[in-house]
C-alpha cells in the first residue's frame, strides 16, 4: 500500500475545494469564505481572558484584607508568643513636664518641658470627658507644643501626653482636661 496521494502532486481534491476569496467592493482586501466568524470569536476569547485575569488579581489582592476582617465581633484576638511583651515599660524620667492646656473652644494647644532634651517623639492621647482615650495629635523630636484642632466647643476634653524614646520605653504626663462647663456657667450667670 502506497502512502502517496493519487494524482499530481499538488493536485487538489475535489471533496474539499479550496476556500473562495469574497468581496462585495472591488478595492477591498479579501475575506475568506467560511471564516466569517473567526474574529469575533477571537474577540470574545480575549475579552473572557481578561475578565479572568482580572478577577483572578482581584482576588489576589484583595484575600489578606477578606481573610483579616473575617474575624467577627465575637472571636477571640490572636494571642502574643511566649516572652513578648504587651505593653511598653514605663521608663522614668522621660514624662513631659509642666504641661499646660490652652483652651481656644474649636482647639486646644497643650505645651510642656521635654525631659530628654528632644530624643522622645510626643503623643497626644485625648478623649471627650468619659469617653474612649485614642491618638489625636503628634510632635516630632525637639517640639514642645502641639495644637489639637476640630474639637467641639461645648464639650469637655481630657489629654495625656506620651513621650517615646521607643516602641517599648514611654512616659506618660499627668492627664490634663478642658474646664468649659464651669466657663460656660460662669459666662451666663454675668
Amino acid at each position: 500500500m502506497s502512502l502517496e496521494p493519487e494524482g499530481e502532486v499538488g493536485a487538489l481534491d475535489p471533496a474539499f475545494p479550496p476556500p473562495m476569496l469574497v468581496s462585495d467592493q472591488p478595492d477591498a482586501p479579501p475575506v475568506v469564505a467560511g471564516r466569517r466568524g473567526a474574529g469575533r470569536r477571537l474577540l470574545v476569547f480575549g475579552v473572557a481572558l481578561a475578565v479572568v485575569a482580572a478577577a483572578g488579581l482581584a482576588a489576589l489582592l484583595l484575600a489578606p484584607l477578606v481573610r483579616d476582617g473575617s474575624r467577627g465581633q465575637g472571636a477571640t484576638p490572636p494571642t502574643p508568643s511566649a516572652g513578648v511583651t504587651a505593653t511598653p515599660s514605663t521608663v522614668p524620667g522621660i514624662a513631659p513636664e509642666d504641661v499646660r492646656l490652652v483652651d481656644e473652644r474649636v482647639a486646644v494647644t497643650l505645651t510642656w518641658r521635654d525631659p530628654t532634651a528632644g530624643q522622645a517623639v510626643f503623643y497626644v492621647v485625648g478623649t471627650p470627658a468619659g469617653g474612649v482615650p485614642t491618638t489625636v495629635a503628634n510632635a516630632v523630636r525637639g517640639k514642645t507644643s502641639v495644637r489639637v484642632n476640630g474639637l467641639n466647643p461645648t464639650v469637655d476634653y481630657c489629654f495625656v501626653l506620651v513621650a517615646a524614646l521607643s516602641v517599648d520605653e514611654v512616659g506618660n504626663s499627668d492627664s490634663i482636661c478642658t474646664n468649659r462647663s464651669a466657663t460656660t456657667s460662669a459666662s451666663s450667670s454675668k
